[in-house]
């Protein structure tokens, strides 16, 4: 007689899912994903694209050339070749970074 491991993982996955359940790594709310980010705090993020400066990474509401530099970098150039970020800052943002850094379980 052969026995099903499989089953028994499955169930004892969704039995800890259902007393552990994922939340959004931002607003703490319910999600169906590990390491997600509902909807509502999804939507509140603002992804920095093109164009933008390729030094400091400020957004432009214009794109001048393929390859732009703000004012700031042009007449006092910063200690760093170049930074890239993927969203803009804001409350949503800085709690996210917040709850990654320090509300991280430890492995």
């Amino acid at each position: 007689m052969k026995f099903d491991f499989s089953s028994i993982s499955l169930l004892f996955e969704n039995t800890l899912n259902y007393i552990f359940p994922f939340r959004c790594s931002t607003c703490s709310n319910f999600t169906n994903i590990s390491d997600s980010i509902c909807g509502s705090c999804w939507s509140k993020f603002t992804f920095i694209a093109k164009p933008y400066c390729i030094i400091c990474c400020k957004k432009f509401e214009v794109n001048f050339t393929e390859i732009n530099i703000c004012g700031k970098c042009l007449t006092t150039k910063p200690k760093v070749d170049m930074i890239r970020t993927l969203l803009e800052f804001s409350p949503e943002t800085k709690k996210l970074v917040h709850n990654f850094k320090y509300n991280r379980p430890l492995a």
